[in-house]
């Protein structure tokens, strides 16, 4: 199994094992009584790490549904990916579920306690359940009062 190394991160993983075995090399060196710039300019030739160039990519979030996936709303995982993965530590393993049910994009919103609505189009504020809550006017949301 493969896997993909970010160009800078290779660079400093080649430059560190040039300064390690620079000062190995020196280190042996002061062992025989030699000169470190010598023993270092007939080893240098030797030592043969090549760079692998590789295109930088964009940080990823998981896009597998996660949390309510019988509610109204669908929630995806969100978490961090690993460089060169498209799902999250927990989601890596598991085949991604294409639902052939089309859902209308909402934006979420956090009220000042730190439960989340979701916005329609309309600027209709509803809660994971899909039941509606309050609307959204002014960038304000304004929720219902409960009777």
């Amino acid at each position: 199994m493969s896997y993909p190394v970010i160009a800078e991160i290779w660079s400093i993983l080649e430059s560190t094992l040039q300064i390690q075995g620079k000062k190995l090399v020196e280190d042996i060196a002061k062992h025989y009584k030699s000169d470190p710039k010598e023993v270092w300019a007939k080893i240098k030739p030797q030592i043969k790490i090549g760079l692998i160039d590789m295109e930088i990519p964009e940080p990823t979030t998981c896009s597998h549904m996660a949390g309510n996936v019988e509610g109204a709303i669908r929630l995806r995982c969100r978490a961090p990916c690993l460089i060169g993965f498209d799902a999250c530590p927990r989601h890596v393993n598991s085949p991604a579920t294409k639902s052939t049910t089309s859902y209308k994009l909402v934006d979420r919103v956090i009220d000042v306690v730190g439960v989340s609505y979701f916005v329609d189009e309309n600027s209709i504020a509803i809660d994971k359940n899909g039941k509606t809550r309050g609307y959204v006017e002014d960038n304000t949301l304004i929720l219902f009062e409960k009777a």
